[in-house]
């Protein structure tokens, strides 16, 4: 066994100091709540939120019906998709995430842009209802990013 370190506090706070810690959100969310919108992660005053990646599962059978599923924040003051998912690729049980071909995601790694601050993660479709899937499972990994005050 090796021996014991004495752990320099100033030392380790310096290491975990703007090192922002990945949160992880599960949420299954009835595909007639995606319809009509749905906030995934409230407004949080003087933080940002950072999405480092996003997973989803249709559940309950294959959607339908939509023309995609949509993860959106706002940047620079307005809406942005994060990352857009056909409904085509919602097949059953199936395990999205950012690494699939089918997702869409802004150019320039602008998905994983800090986000304004004090702004909601929401959840939408686009073009018809959504059907077939009972409801769709979100798993979105984020960074909280405080702000200063007055910023």
């Amino acid at each position: 066994m090796p021996p014991l370190q004495k752990k320099n506090f100033q030392a380790v706070n310096k290491l975990i100091c703007n090192n922002d810690p990945v949160f992880c959100h599960r949420e299954r969310v009835a595909a007639a709540d995606v319809n009509a919108g749905y906030t995934l992660l409230l407004a949080t005053l003087n933080y940002k939120y950072r999405m480092v990646d996003l997973a989803m599962i249709a559940i309950g059978g294959a959607a339908s019906g939509a023309t995609d599923v949509r993860v959106s924040g706002t940047q620079a003051a307005a809406q942005v998709d994060l990352a857009t998912v056909p409904v085509a690729g919602l097949t059953a049980n199936t395990f999205l995430d950012l690494g699939n071909a089918g997702i869409t995601v802004l150019t320039a790694g602008a998905s994983l842009a800090e986000c304004d601050a004090g702004t909601p993660i929401t959840v939408r479709k686009t073009g018809g209802t959504l059907a077939g899937a009972t409801s769709i499972d979100f798993v979105i990994f984020y960074q909280l990013i405080q702000t200063r005050q007055g910023a």
